[in-house]
């Protein structure tokens, strides 16, 4: 979706309604979760908002990645072959903010609903 270019944005509040728009449209479809993996730098621009630095939107961001995961298993495998995101994930499910944790450890649980996924998270 040409929502996924808006993650790149410099307007932190552009990024948070890009990404609030993006968890929105991946909750229960498919489809959408399907579009939004497989645009190109959509998973990257998503990484780069998880690091440290971006507060709030970290929170934002993580919601994108659940509702992939938990909406579409199919998307799992394209989510943890991006290592900036998954080690970022891992980073905010052990981190001092609780809403950004808590959705990294929800994000990270769906991720591992597929076999596949699951065995690159225990590496």
């Amino acid at each position: 979706p040409a929502l996924c270019r808006v993650l790149r944005s410099t307007s932190a509040e552009a990024q948070y309604e890009a990404c609030s728009a993006l968890s929105e449209l991946a909750f229960r479809n498919e489809r959408n979760c399907m579009d939004i993996v497989h645009t190109p730098g959509a998973l990257e621009s998503l990484a780069s908002i998880l690091r440290p630095g971006h507060g709030s939107l970290q929170e934002d961001a993580c919601l994108v990645v659940n509702n992939c995961a938990a909406f579409c298993e199919a998307t799992a495998m394209h989510i943890v072959r991006c290592p900036e995101l998954l080690q970022s994930l891992k980073s905010l499910s052990v981190g001092q903010n609780k809403g950004s944790r808590n959705v990294a450890v929800g994000a990270i649980n769906c991720l591992s609903r597929s076999q596949e996924a699951a065995e690159v998270l225990r590496k």
